[in-house]
């Protein structure tokens, strides 16, 4: 079995660097990459703590309607951006080669969409319900230190 081994024979590595691009020989390469999931998990955090906020807000008003805005959160505003930077952001740190780095830069500028001008970003920004609440900022900086991360990375390698 797999857990009985204690150091990978020369078919493993050849398997890992075939199929998951990162050369397993050369271990010290992996470890001068930064991880980015903690990154994001940041961004995220700060995001969830205003969109509570909002929520809070929202559902003071006992309303049906306003309470199934509330229901969705944040989630609902990134149609599925976030699942899919999250997933490619697990695939990098554990694997940090060009297709997992190229997944990763994708979903971060499919999120990056979010970011145009007059995105509904602004609308939620500017909310009339007395929540100050900045998603526009947090997700700008986010991004930014998501894609120089992955730079860093990119140039850190041999």
């Amino acid at each position: 079995m797999a857990d009985t081994q204690t150091a990978p024979r020369p078919e493993h590595n050849l398997w890992v660097s075939r199929v998951l691009g990162v050369d397993a020989d050369r271990p010290q390469a992996r470890s001068r990459t930064t991880p980015l999931m903690p990154i994001w998990q940041t961004t995220r955090e700060a995001i969830d703590q205003q969109v509570a906020l909002l929520q809070q807000a929202l559902r003071t008003y006992k309303d049906d309607d306003y309470d199934a805005i509330a229901e969705f959160g944040f989630n609902g505003l990134t149609g599925g951006r976030n699942t899919r930077l999250m997933a490619a952001l697990m695939d990098y740190d554990r694997a940090p080669a060009p297709p997992t780095e190229s997944r990763v830069a994708e979903a971060a500028e499919a999120y990056a969409e979010l970011l145009a001008p007059d995105s509904v970003l602004d609308d939620y920004d500017a909310n009339p319900l007395g929540v100050s609440i900045n998603f526009r900022a947090t997700l700008e900086k986010g991004i930014t230190q998501l894609r120089k991360a992955l730079a860093d990375n990119r140039s850190a390698q041999p």
